[in-house]
C-alpha cells in the first residue's frame, strides 16, 4: 500500500518543478553576485573611463550650455555656433562681408560685451573680453562706432575712477585707450581714413587724431543726431522736423525742410552708409509711420 495518498500523488509533478526553481534561483543569485563583484572589479580599474561616461552623459543632456566646453547651447536656433569664437584682427574671411555690431553677454560668465555679427546674424564673435571691464562697462543706449579700417571702436564708458569717458577699443593690441572724460551722447563719427574721430561730449564738438592722439576742440553743430558725409567734409544734423548741411567748420550749408510741421515729427532719423538715402520714424496724423 502507498504511503503517498492519491491527492499527494497528484501534486508530486508540481513539488519537483518547484525544487527545481528554488534550485535555479539561488543558482541565479549566486552568478548574479559573482557578475557584480566582476563589474566592480572592472570599474574600479578604470576609473578614468567613468568619469569620461559621466562626462559624455552630462554633454548630451539638452543644457543651454556647457561649462566645460564653454559651448552655448541654443535652445531655439539649433543652427547656431554652439562654442564663444573671437574676433581676430585682420582675419581676411571675418572681414570679407560687412559687419554689424551688438551687445550681450556670456550666460554662464554674466558681464556684458562686445559682439559682432553678419548681416544675417550669422559668424557671432566676441571683440572684447570680459575680463578688461573690471571697474567699468559699456554705458546704455550709447552706439559704438568701428573705424573704416576695423580696427579701432569708439565707445562710450562709464569708469569706477574717472565717471562718463569717450574711448577706444584697439581691436590689434586688445587695450583701451582713453580719448576724453565727460558726459551726453556721443554721436561717434569717422573720416574715411580712420584717423579722426569726431564726437559731442559735455556739450562740446570734439576731433581726437588717433595716430597722435590728440583731442581738439571744434565747432559746435547743434543736433538731435549728427552723421559725417562719405564726401568726409559736410555734416548732415537731425533738428527737430528737418536736417541741415554742415561743412567741416560748422557753417551751414543748406536747411532740408521735408514739410514735416507740428502735426508731424520725424523721429530716429538715419542715414545710409553711402549718404544716399535717410530714413526715419514720423508720428502725426493716424499711426507712426516709416519713411
Amino acid at each position: 500500500m502507498s504511503l503517498i495518498s492519491e491527492n499527494t500523488a497528484r501534486f508530486k509533478p508540481l513539488l519537483h518543478s518547484i525544487t527545481n526553481i528554488k534550485a535555479f534561483s539561488k543558482s541565479a543569485r549566486s552568478s548574479a553576485m559573482i557578475l557584480l563583484s566582476i563589474t566592480t572589479l572592472l570599474l574600479t580599474g578604470c576609473g578614468g573611463d567613468v568619469k569620461t561616461s559621466e562626462k559624455q552623459v552630462v554633454e548630451e543632456q539638452p543644457r543651454r550650455f556647457s561649462k566645460d566646453k564653454l559651448a552655448y547651447r541654443h535652445t531655439y536656433h539649433s543652427e547656431w555656433p554652439k562654442e564663444v569664437r573671437n574676433e581676430v584682427y585682420g582675419d581676411e574671411e571675418t572681414f570679407s562681408a560687412p559687419r554689424i555690431l551688438f551687445r550681450a553677454e556670456v550666460e554662464w560668465i554674466g558681464i556684458e560685451t562686445l559682439f559682432s555679427a553678419r548681416m544675417d546674424g550669422s559668424d557671432r564673435r566676441r571683440i572684447i573680453p570680459e575680463s578688461v571691464f573690471t571697474g567699468k562697462n559699456m554705458v546704455d543706449g550709447h552706439k559704438p562706432v568701428r573705424s573704416p579700417d576695423n580696427r579701432y571702436i569708439a565707445i562710450s564708458m562709464y569708469n569706477n575712477e574717472l565717471g562718463y569717458t569717450r574711448e577706444l577699443w584697439d581691436t590689434k593690441t586688445q587695450q583701451f585707450i582713453l580719448m576724453s572724460e565727460g558726459y551726453g551722447y556721443a554721436h561717434f563719427n569717422w573720416t574715411k581714413d580712420s584717423e579722426n574721430v569726431i564726437f559731442y561730449v559735455s556739450g562740446k564738438h570734439y576731433n581726437y587724431h588717433v595716430p597722435t592722439k590728440t583731442l581738439t576742440e571744434g565747432p559746435i553743430i547743434y543736433s538731435n543726431g549728427l552723421y559725417l558725409l562719405p564726401d568726409g567734409q559736410t555734416f548732415l544734423a537731425h533738428k527737430k522736423n528737418e536736417y541741415w548741411l554742415h561743412d567741416f567748420n560748422g557753417d551751414v550749408i543748406e536747411k532740408v525742410d521735408l514739410g514735416f510741421n507740428t502735426q508731424f515729427t520725424m523721429q530716429y532719423l538715419k542715414v545710409s552708409p553711402f549718404g544716399d538715402y535717410i530714413s526715419f520714424l514720423s508720428e502725426g496724423l493716424g499711426y507712426p509711420k516709416y519713411y
